[in-house]
């Protein structure tokens, strides 16, 4: 009895020791951290873009960057409303998505949206995580090819460029 006590004694610690019940609360903190910083940062630099280049982007650029502004501002309101990171991060993820096509489509200022791209798999793996993150960023560049290859778009982008994405 006492040996099988022991063992169950022993085999109890185990388990508390892998429960992985903390680390889903450490993974959700450091999702909602990163929907936080990257959704802040983001609209700084929106505001920043669209208060120092009013007069001299185009009309399209400055109006994707003033929807995608609000649609940050939208998405960290939401989440301060409901604490909802999942649908939060979706509407962040999408904003920042759409924000990527219409530069692509676009060409940005002086056809450089194909490098702001790079970092759009950063911002959704780190906001929706592993899962949601792939099927974003895998639907991204399947439209991002899309764009570049079956569509006129307002940017002329090399065929380097086009290989590089």
């Amino acid at each position: 009895m006492d040996n099988k006590s022991s063992i169950s004694h022993i085999k109890n610690e185990w388990f508390e020791l892998i429960d992985n019940r903390n680390s889903k609360s450490i993974e959700f903190r450091r999702r909602e951290a990163s929907l936080i910083a990257m959704a802040f940062l983001g609209i700084s630099a929106l505001s920043v873009l669209i208060a120092t280049n009013w007069s001299t982007y185009p009309d399209l650029l400055l109006n994707i960057l003033i929807i995608n502004n609000i649609g940050l501002i939208s998405s960290i309101a939401f989440y301060a409303k409901t604490k909802n990171l999942i649908v939060s991060g979706l509407i962040c993820i999408t904003f920042a998505c759409i924000l990527d096509l219409m530069l692509i489509y676009s060409g940005g200022k002086e056809n450089t949206a194909l490098y702001w791209t790079m970092f759009f798999p950063l911002a959704a793996y780190s906001v929706l995580g592993l899962t949601l993150g792939t099927i974003f960023t895998g639907v991204m560049f399947l439209f991002a090819i899309l764009l570049l290859y079956s569509f006129d778009i307002v940017a002329i982008y090399s065929a380097i460029e086009k290989v590089v994405t």
